[in-house]
């Protein structure tokens, strides 16, 4: 099976997802003011190997044009193929100790291009190396000869030496908005010929919790000869839908206690993620403060009905409720994640809870 990730994987800084590290960057190569020293950080699946592997094409392309890599000279594609000699991927989770350090980076760091007029190091998931590790890498980050730039990714900077931090130029990559999912998703259901639903694909995309790789990984999951539903999202990735959340939320802010608590207990019999439901109530309150203050306009990943609900919603929650309801949420998050107490046991005092909040904020 291809994997949707790496076919879709961005070639250009027009691809990635991160327009304002995208910008800077090209800015940087078409002034020549590129550091020696990058470090990436934020969330899985947001695009920060990709804009390293960029950043490494266009700085050793044959055919540069402004500043985008042309991706069809020997040097881009053979550091897309991750065959380029003078292009080293080092996973720190794997090779994280002082001598795969000394070896991968020290070694070779006093040795010229063969072939590039660049020699790049990208050390994928930095903050794993050992601290012995990181100071052997901070001396070949003083120094560095004018030929090497280094590029460090990782998803924890607080983990990583502050003087490696302080010789680097740190740009922090955000979540992937959902609708920036939900466009990238279409256009490639459209380019793979997938015959999906609209409300499967954003059920998809606010599935991906803001990563890009979760969202095509996602979708690789659900893909069938046969035309693709919500029913079979929510049936394949185990999860459930949004509007399940918009319907506890419902049935909360009108007091029915006893509905609240059976509809989670028939998801939890169903197999159904609670986690998952917990996090789309908070999406969905998220929306309604939205909703609130910018007007539906302001929401793009969902459809008519849901956003009409949430208005409706809305109208039941002042400012002290939507804060008890989102601690409440929030406390169950945790506690879902976490604790040995069973999860129905979590989910219904949860719901209860929640009811409480709602009902003791009526009067404020």
């Amino acid at each position: 099976m291809i994997d949707l990730s790496l076919k879709h994987r961005p070639r250009r800084f027009s691809d990635l997802l991160q327009p304002v590290v995208a910008r800077t960057l090209r800015n940087a190569i078409l002034g020549e003011r590129v550091s020696h020293c990058y470090m990436f950080s934020g969330p899985k699946g947001c695009g920060k190997t990709s804009t390293a592997r960029i950043l490494a094409m266009s700085l050793n392309c044959q055919d540069r044009n402004d500043g985008d890599p042309c991706g069809v000279c020997d040097s881009c594609k053979s550091i897309m193929s991750g065959s380029s000699p003078d292009v080293m991927e080092i996973n720190a989770a794997q090779q994280r100790g002082i001598d795969d350090m000394w070896t991968l980076v020290a070694s070779t760091l006093n040795h010229p291009p063969m072939v590039s007029a660049k020699k790049m190091y990208i050390l994928d998931e930095c903050h794993m190396l050992t601290p012995q590790a990181q100071n052997s890498l901070l001396k070949a980050l003083e120094e560095p000869p004018e030929y090497a730039n280094f590029i460090l990714c990782t998803t924890e900077p607080r983990k990583v030496i502050p003087t490696i931090v302080d010789r680097s130029q740190h740009f922090q990559f955000g979540f992937v908005p959902t609708d920036v999912i939900l466009r990238k998703i279409s256009d490639v259901c459209a380019d793979e010929g997938i015959e999906i639903d609209e409300a499967a694909i954003r059920e998809i995309s606010r599935s991906s919790n803001g990563s890009m790789r979760m969202g095509y990984k996602l979708l690789e999951r659900v893909r069938s000869d046969e035309r693709v539903t919500i029913e079979i999202v929510k049936d394949l990735l185990g999860r459930t839908s949004s509007s399940a959340s918009i319907d506890l939320l419902d049935l909360i802010c009108t007091h029915k206690r006893a509905s609240a608590m059976r509809m989670v207990d028939d998801l939890n019999s169903e197999g159904r993620d609670l986690l998952e439901l917990f996090r789309e109530c908070l999406s969905a309150m998220s929306d309604i403060i939205r909703i609130r203050l910018d007007g539906s306009k302001s929401i793009t990943s969902r459809n008519d009905d849901e956003i009409k609900r949430m208005t409706i919603i809305d109208d039941h929650l002042n400012g002290a409720q939507i804060e008890g309801l989102y601690d409440a949420f929030r406390k169950a998050i945790i506690d879902l994640s976490s604790s040995a107490i069973p999860r129905d046991i979590i989910a219904m005092m949860t719901v209860v809870s929640a009811i409480r909040i709602h009902e003791e904020g009526e009067g404020k």
